[in-house]
């Protein structure tokens, strides 16, 4: 990279940057999500508005992978620990067992209504099932909520996270895999 191409891509970011926090106080002052702002952000700044390409699914993950962190510690960070204490065995609850029937429902509703076989229904629920922590984060601040609720769902939200507690990834390594038997005989 030259140093005139590492310029315009300072630029580029700093100028998306600031575009962003435009979008953020303008959603505040409307009353929308600033989520949502964002996103028109990056439609306008993506293929489908300024034409840009972006083709490189390594960055994609790694600077996804760093924005998460992010907001993960700024969640932590702005969240008292004697709300989550009182409420660490709801969240739980609502983290595990929450996560299993939102699964079965939506993998019931997408065999029976759409067609799909099991696997790919149960795959299916596991991908919509997980809430994002950024949204829920943006969302719960935004209403006016008492604070035991907000922080049974922030709870919630922050233990479902942990990567064990989210069935996708198996369910997508079984469907990917040929079957294959589990007793070989001689």
């Amino acid at each position: 990279m030259t140093l005139s191409e590492l310029y315009l891509t300072l630029l580029i970011g700093g100028t998306v940057l600031l575009a962003s926090i435009a979008a953020a106080r303008a959603a505040h002052r409307i009353g929308l999500p600033s989520l949502l702002l964002f996103l028109a952000v990056g439609v306008i700044a993506g293929e489908d508005g300024l034409g840009l390409e972006f083709d490189d699914a390594q960055l994609a993950q790694a600077m996804g992978t760093a924005a998460l962190a992010v907001i993960l510690v700024e969640g932590g960070l702005t969240t008292q620990w004697s709300d989550v204490r009182r409420l660490l065995a709801p969240a739980g609850v609502l983290a595990t067992a929450g996560v299993a029937v939102s699964v079965v429902v939506t993998a019931a509703g997408a065999h029976w209504l759409l067609g799909m076989d099991w696997h790919l229904a149960l795959l299916l629920g596991a991908i919509v099932s997980s809430t994002d922590a950024a949204a829920v984060f943006a969302v719960l601040r935004a209403l006016p909520l008492p604070q035991k609720v907000t922080g049974l769902v922030e709870g919630g939200v922050r233990l479902q996270r942990r990567p064990h507690h989210h069935p996708g990834p198996g369910l997508l390594h079984r469907h990917r895999r040929p079957a294959r038997p589990r007793i070989a005989l001689g």
